[in-house]
Formats: C-alpha cells, structure tokens, sequence
C-alpha cells in the first residue's frame, strides 16, 4: 500500500494533483481534513521559552511530565 501526502489549499472544485499520478486506475481512498491555522493549534517549534504564556490552556506540568521530568 501506498501512501501520499498532498497538502493543498483549495480554490475550487476542482482538483489538479500531479503527485497521485502513480495512483491512476488504482483503488484509493482519498480523505479531505481542513487545517486549523489559528495560533492556538500552531506547533510549538523553537525556543520553549519564547512560547510561554502564549497558549493559556498549556498544561506546563503534564509537558514537563511527558518528557521524562524537570
């Protein structure tokens, strides 16, 4: 089984998707999941420092607790 990764944004309904090529005339089940780009489901990449604060709902001690302690 094969899997590809497209990330597009949509302009219409109509979809254009070179990368899938190897896929024609195969059985395929295609998915569609809209991203949530507003700063709260952001990653947290970089400085954990330069996040703090940031994210409200940020549960510090379940983090911390994750990684083994602090």
């Amino acid at each position: 089984m094969q899997t590809i990764r497209v990330k597009k944004h949509l302009d219409s309904e109509t979809l254009v998707l070179p990368e899938i090529r190897s896929l024609i005339g195969k059985d395929v089940e295609i998915t569609v999941v809209e991203y949530d780009t507003s700063e709260a489901t952001k990653p947290l990449n970089g400085n954990f420092a330069e996040t703090f604060g940031k994210y409200p709902d940020f549960d510090e001690a379940a983090f911390w607790a994750l990684r083994g302690g602090h």
